[in-house]
């Protein structure tokens, strides 16, 4: 069986893995945006809703069926993610070879993440069901599932993208469509 620090211990590793990801979404937005690139600024905003929402589902499982409170975790850890160059960059000076080279090294760095993550909740997942720990086993399984679904979108979208050896023409004339989409889609789920 495992003991309390133990398990207080993994949801605060899986609420960390959250505010990572909540951290990466953030500030890929603002990149985007800075780009010209609005419908992966949705799109990273939107990941970025979804994180706050996961994250306050852990805090509450974590509270109503474990009865603690998730430890905090340390904001200033957070590693910076938006490269020095675009700090000093004037909208009106963006190239495409700069859009192809942060479209790619974020696809790449965010799969990457993806399945950090995945193959840790995995790792916790069989953790918790060989000491019985159903509850939050259940919870984690969840959020496998939840990832192996990111991965899998993630994955073909990056494979378009290499099909067209990240074209900066096919990148921003998908933009407005991905972003109407996601609006569209979004908005139909908000109840004023």
């Amino acid at each position: 069986m495992m003991s309390e620090k133990m398990i207080k211990e993994i949801v605060a590793d899986i609420d960390d893995c959250i505010c990572a990801a909540k951290h990466f979404y953030f500030q890929k937005s603002d990149v985007f945006d800075m780009l010209g690139l609005c419908g992966y600024k949705r799109l990273m905003e939107l990941k970025w809703m979804k994180e706050i929402r996961m994250k306050k589902m852990l805090h509450r499982f974590s509270v109503n069926d474990l009865g603690f409170i998730v430890p905090k975790y340390d904001p200033d850890k957070r590693e910076e993610l938006i490269h020095n160059q675009l700090y000093n960059l004037d909208r009106m000076n963006v190239d495409g070879r700069l859009v192809k080279d942060t479209v790619k090294n974020t696809f790449d760095e965010w799969l990457e993440m993806l399945e950090r993550d995945y193959l840790y909740f995995i790792e916790i997942w069989y953790k918790l069901i060989e000491n019985k720990q159903v509850d939050l086993a259940c919870f984690v399984e969840k959020m496998v599932k939840h990832h192996e679904i990111k991965i899998k979108y993630l994955t073909r979208e990056i494979v378009k993208l290499k099909t067209v050896d990240y074209d900066v023409w096919y990148i921003m004339e998908m933009q407005e469509a991905l972003h109407d989409k996601i609006r569209d889609h979004h908005m139909s789920k908000v109840h004023w």
